[in-house]
């Protein structure tokens, strides 16, 4: 099918990584306890930690989406700013932001939100996906496909465009596994993290 060969490739992609980043290579950006104070404190001097609900979705969290320019992120309890190493050598900008106890990372490329990294349990999708939920759950999705790439091994269905589960889990041979390839795996395993890459695979069901 186009749409998972497209999303084969989108994911694959992802895996690897991007080398643009938004600060030059070995610097650090994290932002001070006084920049931080200063975007996530409001004109009566409360803290603004509410960055919308805790609800993930195809194209982000809360108020924090895929596409965003990066200093609209202001508008949330920013925790850090900072480069990190990547997959291949390469450096990656994040931005930490605040959901009550959790926290995601906004990866950022061209000055945008590229992609958005969830690792806390506390946020979840709508039917109540999250990091935690072994792949028995995720095997009652429409069409669930794993794949696998640069060591990592990604649970994705049309049900959830745009997001893809990491299971911490790796087969012993990569490739594209169907439904019934994927109940033969421990059904215990859990999503480890979630990754929102945005909903915008041409002809995705």
């Amino acid at each position: 099918m186009n749409y998972w060969r497209a999303l084969f490739a989108l994911l694959s992609f992802v895996s690897i990584g991007c080398s643009r980043s938004e600060t030059p290579a070995g610097s650090d950006t994290t932002v001070s306890s006084t920049a931080a104070e200063s975007v996530s404190t409001g004109p009566t001097g409360s803290t603004l930690s509410d960055c919308g609900d805790h609800t993930i979705r195809e194209q982000g969290v809360g108020k924090v989406q895929i596409g965003d320019p990066v200093d609209s992120l202001g508008k949330c309890t920013i925790v850090r700013d900072t480069v990190v190493p990547a997959d291949e050598g390469t450096r990656a900008r994040k931005v930490l932001i605040a959901f009550g106890a959790d926290t995601i990372a906004a990866e950022i490329v061209d000055g945008r939100v590229w992609r958005i990294e969830v690792l806390s349990p506390g946020l979840r999708t709508v039917d109540s996906i999250g990091v935690g939920t072994p792949l028995t759950r995720l095997l009652r999705l429409r069409n669930p496909r794993g794949i696998t790439g640069e060591g990592r091994f990604f649970v994705i269905s049309p049900d959830h465009c745009g997001l893809s589960f990491q299971l911490r889990l790796v087969p012993v041979h990569g490739g594209d596994f169907d439904s019934a390839t994927l109940s033969r795996f421990s059904g215990a395993a859990p999503v480890s993290r979630i990754l929102i890459i945005g909903c915008r695979v041409a002809g995705s069901e």
